[in-house]
């Protein structure tokens, strides 16, 4: 008997360049960061794959944000995403 009665469906990982238009605090340690760009949508990746549209339907989906340092530097920085106070 499966564990879950949601079908379960992999997508492969996709890096999508985005930008940030908009940070509200909604608590102290918690904070609503909303991104835009046209990479949300459909494209085609420099390597010439065609990219599906950003699709979240789940209320567990799993996302990890690359957050670049600065303009100069060249390789970004990554941050975990949990969902626990530390």
């Amino acid at each position: 008997m499966p564990k879950t009665s949601r079908r379960l469906t992999v997508h492969p990982l996709t890096l999508r360049e985005v930008e940030v238009v908009r940070v509200v605090d909604l608590t102290q340690r918690k904070r609503r960061i909303t991104l835009s760009g046209e990479q949300l949508c459909e494209f085609t990746s420099a390597n010439g794959f065609p990219q599906s549209a950003f699709d979240s339907p789940g209320f567990d989906d799993d996302i990890r944000l690359v957050f670049r340092a600065g303009i100069a530097v060249s390789s970004p920085v990554q941050h975990p995403l949990t969902s626990r106070a530390q």
